[in-house]
């Protein structure tokens, strides 16, 4: 049975998207190393971005990971 876990960057403007998105990239690596042992195969990895409108233009990224976990 396949998972699939959310990883969310920071809050940040839209002119801070890189460093936003090195936020969930960096939770992803971390979550990957560590369950390394327990992921069979990755099925699919998304990037979402969530934009709206204030002050700023502030941007929320999210990684959608799916994967099989080893039996």
């Amino acid at each position: 049975m396949k998972k699939t876990v959310y990883f969310t960057g920071a809050n940040h403007s839209t002119a801070q998207l890189e460093t936003a998105i090195k936020t969930a990239t960096d939770k992803r690596d971390a979550f990957l190393k560590a369950n390394e042992n327990n992921i069979a195969k990755i099925e699919s990895e998304q990037i979402i971005i969530t934009t709206w409108n204030s002050n700023n233009g502030n941007v929320l990224p999210t990684i959608k990971l799916t994967y099989y976990p080893k039996k």
